[in-house]
């Protein structure tokens, strides 16, 4: 049995388990309108809290199943699971849908994760990760293909043991990729990927540590290119120069199968010990390797092109953050205020611009210019406590503008994302917004995608202590937009279906 195969069953299988048991892991807390846990994080990455610990083999799930128009599925099931020596987490999340007004629009998407963390003994866990994922996606009324395909197996095992003052992390993981364009001159793209790294940091002081990381990734290619390798090294040095103020600095030693060896470094300076903010600065010059994953497997209907070479990239980063939380025993109070704020600055000379309509089939492709680029993300959330009532605030706002001969495409300048939602006892209210400004389609045309903006709204209501019922409203402006041109993205649909919590 081969890997697609088995991806495949598994996929299924969760699928069916979440509608065989739909159950939830929200707390008592959360029904009472107290903060929703964070689900959909991956545990692998977090200790194990005294509250796990205590909560002995208590298993939590959280499964909601909602259908809706040309017959829509969403299907999502969280499993969580609390043992004195293992954590794990379980997310599945199946979408489907029938063509939505246009001929040959249908598509699934259906994503198994898996994380946890085991202790093996006090200063040694192990974290395994697994994610498989498929989706299929009709490519309109495309003369040339039908429909595109994806899979992808990734599989990641950490190892950490800190035997203090230093601390060591031994990760090995791979992965199998498949990309299918259907039609009468099919396309079949596959690869597979190995990956390791070794971490090890030593705590001299409070005032000085140091730290190496070696790590290397190898694509094996299925009868288009030959493999592809990266290898790279990096030591860093970290000293507290003042009391709130601590430099780093260290040297980095790449080789890439195209570009040879290649010596760069980084430096940076960081607050420490502050206790509402921390700020940071850093600058980069690296070799950047291509990594086929990244650049095809989150965008739609493309046409991989797999032989570009990797980017040597100077960067520049300064980041801040505050946060502040308090309890009150007011009517009308703010719990937390959360605020981070975010500059880049980048010059690299294979930047992976896409470029639409280069190959037959209106599919995009993707290739490399010279590009300097300044970037901004900012981002705010606020929690505040009204009477009997939670409201959250959520906005994201990121601004990208690129500088290069030819067009950047498919990356709009401007990206917003803001939403209200409201928790009470009995119900729950969630209404959100993403805006995309206008983006370039071809590098060397001046025609571009308008700009859109989405909405979203969705209210829980608790029907019985362990029962609710939910409506969606997607694409609440009735919005006619596209991500690429010739291929829409659906219209305004309703979904209704059930969460049930044991």
């Amino acid at each position: 049995m081969n890997f697609v195969s088995i991806k495949k069953r598994a996929s299924l299988f969760f699928f069916f388990l979440a509608i065989i048991i739909p159950c939830s892991v929200f707390s008592q807390d959360t029904v009472t309108g107290a903060e929703l846990p964070v689900t959909d994080a991956p545990l692998a990455e977090n200790e194990i809290s005294p509250q796990e610990k205590n909560n002995g083999k208590n298993i939590n799930i959280d499964a909601e199943l909602m259908y809706g128009q040309y017959n829509n599925i969403l299907s999502t099931l969280s499993l969580i699971q609390s043992t004195d020596s293992f954590t794990y987490q379980l997310n599945t999340d199946f979408t489907r849908s029938n063509d939505f007004g246009y001929d040959n629009s249908s598509f699934y998407e259906s994503e198994v994760g898996f994380s946890g963390k085991g202790q093996i003994t006090k200063n040694w866990s192990i974290i395994p990760q697994l994610d498989i994922y498929n989706e299929s996606h009709g490519m309109f009324g495309n003369s040339f293909y039908n429909r595109e395909e994806k899979d992808k197996i990734v599989l990641l095992l950490k190892n950490e043991y800190k035997p203090t003052p230093s601390r060591w992390q031994v990760n090995f993981g791979g992965g199998q990729y498949v990309h299918r364009l259907m039609g009468a001159d099919p396309y079949d793209m596959s690869f597979y990927k190995l990956n390791e790294e070794i971490e090890w940091e030593y705590v001299w002081s409070s005032s000085y540590q140091w730290s190496f990381r070696h790590y290397s990734s190898h694509y094996f290619y299925k009868n288009t290119t030959n493999d592809d390798y990266h290898v790279g090294n990096e030591i860093l040095g970290s000293f507290k120069i003042m009391e709130y103020i601590k430099i780093s600095a260290g040297g980095i030693m790449d080789w890439n199968r195209d570009a040879g060896f290649f010596p760069s470094g980084k430096a940076q300076i960081a607050s420490v010990g502050l206790k509402y903010f921390i700020l940071e600065g850093a600058y980069i010059y690296d070799l950047v390797p291509f990594m086929p994953e990244d650049l095809y497997f989150d965008q739609k209907f493309i046409y991989p092109n797999n032989n570009l070479p990797p980017g040597k990239v100077h960067k520049g980063d300064v980041k801040g953050s505050f946060e502040l939380s308090k309890k009150s025993k007011s009517d009308i109070y703010i719990k937390k205020i959360k605020i981070k704020c975010r500059g880049l600055f980048e010059d690299n000379n294979n930047f992976y611009n896409y470029n639409f309509g280069l190959l037959p089939g209106n599919v995009l492709s993707a290739e490399t210019v010279h590009a300097h680029s300044l970037g901004m993300e900012n981002e705010a959330a606020i929690d505040v406590a009204m009477f009997a009532y939670e409201v959250g605030f959520l906005f994201s706002y990121r601004f990208d503008r690129y500088y290069a001969d030819d067009n950047i495409t498919y990356r709009p300048e401007h990206r917003f994302n803001g939403g209200v939602t409201f928790t009470s006892e009995k119900w729950a209210l969630e209404w959100s917004n993403e805006y995309n400004s206008s983006m370039y389609v071809y590098p060397g045309s001046s025609e571009k995608l308008g700009d859109f903006i989405v909405g979203m709204l969705e209210l829980r209501i608790q029907m019985v202590d362990s029962l609710f019922f939910n409506i969606k409203l997607n694409n609440l402006y009735n919005m006619n937009y596209c991500y690429i041109p010739g291929y829409a993205e659906p219209g305004f649909t309703v979904l209704a279906g059930l969460r049930i919590i044991i």
